[in-house]
């Protein structure tokens, strides 16, 4: 009996119903993967399942949507969906992190009876924003969960993540999608047409959730396409237009998985840049500027976009650990090869 209605993903969905089937439920999993990828999607489902396994569409929408009482929902300082019945989770100290008020809200909450179903539901989304403080508390209850809580923590990036949290917590990594099946998923199951599915096919990079979203909202393709015109833009200025940009860039440094998803594009063009200088042109991501990528990749020998490609690599990682985002973002900037005007 699959209860799932997921596509993808078939490895932790089998153990997670191979758990639900033989009801020996783990109180505690961590979701890894992309954003976008169906973490989201997948703690919502079992949510519902566990919560109210025969629900209608009212109730998946109300648990979807946070109006359930039994469910919550915990971000990492924009909003926390709460049931609008009960009292509001405390969130006057969030911030760009998941406080220490709200993992003692939680604990609170978890110690209660559940009000319509079985068992209280928390997802953490965005748990590599627990800080040492507040991650400390939610080992109370991963170390002694009261009866019938499930704690599902989802994350782009597990390494600040404490170990002993990610040590009594299940993992499940769930893997981009192969482009082919999701070509197939949007343009056959989905009734998307052809070439849109294979051009956001290419754009998502295999996350099934930023496909979907990208075809229902036509904003997200133009916003992809804007970010674009700006890496071109940034690539034939001078110095002055590199550095504004880093600023710029920097002050979004609250949100670091911002600034992570603008670097994933910036790899993106040099990743395509690398497959054109090696004939492999069908294979690139940024379909709609392919004649843009052939004349940069005769401005930058392979050396440099594979150099360039490493220092983002590592700018993104020292994003994680909170260094200086303007230091970093100015020195990946110099690090750049440029776009010469006289060729485009």
């Amino acid at each position: 009996m699959n209860r799932f209605k997921i596509y993808g993903h078939q490895s932790a969905i089998s153990l997670l119903e191979s758990s639900l089937n033989s009801s020996r439920l783990h109180h505690a999993y961590l979701l890894i993967g992309p954003d976008r990828i169906g973490k989201k999607a997948i703690a919502t489902q079992l949510a519902t399942i566990v919560t109210a396994p025969d629900a209608d569409e009212f109730t998946k929408q109300r648990i979807a949507s946070g109006g359930h009482p039994d469910v919550w929902f915990i971000d990492r300082g924009t909003k926390v969906l709460k049931p609008a019945e009960e009292e509001t989770i405390d969130t006057k100290d969030m911030g760009t992190q998941i406080s220490m008020g709200v993992v003692q809200s939680v604990i609170t909450k978890a110690n209660r009876h559940p009000f319509e179903g079985n068992v209280n539901v928390f997802i953490f989304d965005g748990a590599e924003y627990l800080n040492q403080e507040s991650g400390n508390a939610l080992l109370k209850i991963l170390e002694e969960p009261p009866p019938n809580v499930l704690l599902l923590l989802l994350t782009e990036n597990h390494g600040p993540i404490l170990e002993t949290i990610k040590s009594r917590c299940v993992p499940l990594f769930l893997q981009s999608m192969a482009l082919g099946e999701l070509e197939h998923i949007l343009h056959q199951d989905l009734g998307h047409g052809l070439e849109e599915s294979k051009t956001v096919s290419r754009l998502s990079e295999g996350r099934i959730g930023w496909a979907i979203s990208a075809l229902e909202n036509q904003t997200v393709l133009a916003e992809r396409h804007q970010q674009i015109e700006k890496i071109v833009g940034i690539l034939k200025g001078d110095l002055k237009v590199k550095f504004q940009y880093a600023e710029e860039l920097s002050r979004k440094s609250r949100d670091r998985a911002l600034i992570r998803s603008e670097l994933d594009i910036w790899l993106s063009w040099f990743r395509d840049i690398i497959l054109v200088q090696n004939s492999l042109i069908s294979n690139i991501t940024n379909l709609a500027w392919k004649s843009t990528i052939q004349i940069y990749s005769d401005c930058c020998n392979q050396q440099e976009a594979l150099e360039a490609s490493k220092a983002i690599i590592e700018t993104k990682d020292y994003i994680e650990r909170n260094v200086n985002a303007r230091i970093l973002l100015e020195t990946l900037m110099l690090k750049l090869p440029p776009l010469q005007e006289t060729k485009v």
